[in-house]
């Protein structure tokens, strides 16, 4: 099978609910999924994978261990300033683009250039992906990032029987959704192997960040 990911994917965060230290761990480079924030890692060992995903699109999962990127930046924008696609236009008016070191700004749309990164196809719309880590902790040992990737909609097509399979399909294919996944195996305080929640930021090629026009 041929692998077919965008060269740059889109995300778009404020942390609304400050579930992810966004704008503490964003000037380091790195992305947290909402997983650290009280989920329970194994929960990825235990259950298949596409039922994981499609729980994150529909009807959410508050512990995720996925990261929501899209191939349209301006569905990043939408995911951004949680409004309808056609309200971006209107809406990003309203802001400024925030060039300061500070945490005084409102959301920040990130980049990741899937050409840094190697990718191995592991099944229809699913795929592995290694690099050179940046962060401290990834590169002590073994010295190679890990990330699994998600093309949502190619990858649940063949699922008909997902109980939420119409909701999922639907937004994945209206939002272009990809999923990230960091997928570095640690070993954590209670002696589990899981993986690290963390998305080093070795990947990542552009962010933006904006503060409302006062």
């Amino acid at each position: 099978m041929i692998i077919k990911i965008p060269e740059i994917l889109y995300r778009g965060d404020d942390d609304r609910f400050k579930i992810r230290n966004l704008k503490t761990t964003l000037h380091f480079s790195q992305l947290q999924t909402n997983l650290l924030n009280g989920g329970q890692g194994h929960a990825i060992f235990n259950t298949p994978l596409l039922k994981l995903v499609a729980d994150h699109v529909d009807p959410g999962w508050a512990t995720t261990h996925f990261l929501s990127f899209s191939e349209e930046k301006k569905v990043a924008y939408r995911f951004a300033l949680h409004c309808e696609y056609d309200e971006v236009d209107t809406l990003i008016e309203d802001y400024n683009e925030y060039y300061q070191s500070g945490p005084d700004w409102d959301f920040a749309i990130i980049g990741i250039d899937t050409r840094r990164i190697t990718w191995k196809l592991l099944a229809a719309g699913i795929y592995e992906g290694t690099y050179q880590p940046q962060l401290l902790e990834f590169k002590m040992f073994p010295g190679i990032y890990k990330v699994i990737l998600i093309n949502v909609q190619e990858a649940i097509k063949h699922l008909p029987s997902l109980t939420n399979f119409i909701a999922v399909n639907a937004n994945a294919t209206k939002d272009k959704e990809w999923l990230l996944l960091p997928a570095t195996e640690m070993i954590m305080n209670t002696g589990k192997i899981e993986y690290s929640g963390v998305v080093d930021g070795n990947c990542i090629s552009e962010i933006t960040r904006y503060k409302r026009i006062q």
